[in-house]
């Protein structure tokens, strides 16, 4: 059984042998719900308390745990923050607070803080106090933490091209988009003159993050999936380094490996040609795994566990 299925199912025990609370935030079933439940309706689905773990302590002594309700009459899902020992599954868990809109809770490698994204800029919590610090001056939308706690890698947006209004002069006041290729849209999203780059960072618990160097600099692509080694000294993070068009018909996302001494990027799943993705490194520092499916073009193919060695560079 992974650790991941492990966790999932401790957090399903803790929190069914959670007491129901009886406060204004109250997770008990919604009146809008009514008695009937025998019948799966999308009413009933949307009642259902999601479960996700969002954390781990470097220790594995506990999870951090969100819970999520649905109030349809509101339209609008509120979110919990617990944390839950793992060695004794059973006891209460215990509140974290944490604003309503926190994004992407995770902890310090030292267990004591909680760092957040908040409208997009990050914030840390000290969980003994509940005291928040802003950490960042600039939008960031995603980041890891070393595991020594002294570098931060983030992503950022950086302006590659120009908006129709920076282009054409005498269109100034035109509300207008201009697409020479596809990817033009992404679900509910524009493509805009944005790209999201990685950036590294040194990091000091109670200092400002600073601004950090972009490991991508000219390079028009997002970056999304991000890892680093335990040292902060090598990087991972997976891309579509191709043309507009291509990454609309095609899936070939590569995994990336960074050097900060040497300043080299490395293509470390050159030649497989779908989607390659989520890369960690081993817990001993050796290696690399990530997920693989091995046909072009298939979102939904078998995913396959790769595994790169560092000191050989074979995969």
């Amino acid at each position: 059984m992974s650790y991941k299925l492990f966790f999932f199912l401790l957090a399903m025990v803790a929190f069914e042998s959670q007491p129901k609370m009886k406060s204004a935030t109250s997770l008990q079933q919604p009146a809008w719900l009514g008695s009937d439940n025998r019948l799966t309706t999308p009413e009933f689905l949307w009642g259902l308390t999601r479960v996700q773990i969002e954390d781990k302590t470097a220790d594995n002594q506990f999870l951090l745990i969100s819970l999520t309700r649905t109030d349809l009459p509101r339209d609008s899902n509120f979110t919990h923050f617990f944390l839950q020992p793992t060695h004794a599954p059973g006891s209460a868990m215990k509140q974290v607070t944490l604003p309503a809109n926190a994004q992407k809770p995770r902890f310090h490698p030292a267990g004591k803080h909680l760092f957040f994204l908040q409208n997009d800029t990050l914030y840390v919590l000290e969980i003994a106090t509940n005291q928040i610090q802003k950490t960042s001056d600039f939008p960031i939308n995603e980041y890891f933490i070393s595991a020594d706690g002294q570098t931060m890698v983030f992503t950022k947006s950086v302006k590659y091209f120009q908006s129709m209004r920076e282009k054409y002069a005498d269109l100034g006041k035109a509300d207008a988009k201009l697409f020479k290729s596809l990817n033009y849209r992404h679900w509910d999203t524009w493509r805009d003159e944005f790209r999201q780059n990685i950036f590294v960072a040194p990091f000091h618990l109670g200092r400002k993050l600073a601004p950090g160097q972009n490991l991508m600099d000219g390079e028009p692509y997002d970056a999304q999936n991000i890892s680093c080694s335990a040292n902060g000294q090598m990087i991972l993070y997976d891309a579509k380094k191709v043309t507009p068009n291509e990454q609309t018909l095609g899936t070939n996302t590569d995994v990336y490996l960074y050097d900060v001494n040497s300043n080299k990027t490395t293509n470390l799943s050159d030649g497989m040609l779908g989607y390659d993705q989520n890369a960690v490194f081993t817990p001993d520092g050796r290696g690399v795994a990530w997920n693989s499916m091995a046909t072009a073009g298939y979102e939904t193919d078998r995913n396959r566990i790769f595994f790169y060695e560092l000191k050989t560079g074979r995969a």
